[in-house]
């Protein structure tokens, strides 16, 4: 593959995954969903907090392997939750793609919730 020029990445659709697996609303603002995308090397090439508009964009990038990494804003305070605190719905994932020259990724991305057990 060729890793010169620049090329596009449009987020096409970011939705939430139901529990059954199925895909129930056109996310983004709506759920609160940010996201950011890494290069090859790691290194944060777009961020999107949750709640931060970001429709409508297409966004350029250098030819190559990227990571998106999408979340809500439950899923970046979890780690500070105690035992004593109900919580919310905990929405993540990781998803590669590639960027080529001249070209768009259209991309779609179903972000499924986290379940918790209660022990």
């Amino acid at each position: 593959m060729e890793q010169q020029g620049m090329g596009y990445l449009s987020l096409e659709s970011l939705t939430v995954k139901a529990v059954s697996n199925q895909p129930v609303t056109r996310a983004g603002l709506e759920e609160g969903l940010g996201f950011k995308v890494l290069d090859a090397n790691n290194r944060e090439v777009i961020h999107y907090a949750p709640n931060e508009d970001y429709t409508s964009q297409r966004f350029e990038l250098a030819a190559g392997n990227y990571t998106l990494e999408a979340y809500n804003q439950a899923y970046i305070e979890e780690a500070n939750w105690t035992n004593s605190e109900l919580g919310e719905p905990v929405r993540h994932i990781i998803q590669p793609f590639t960027i080529e020259t001249n070209k768009t990724n259209y991309l779609k991305v179903e972000v499924p919730m986290t379940n918790f057990a209660v022990c």
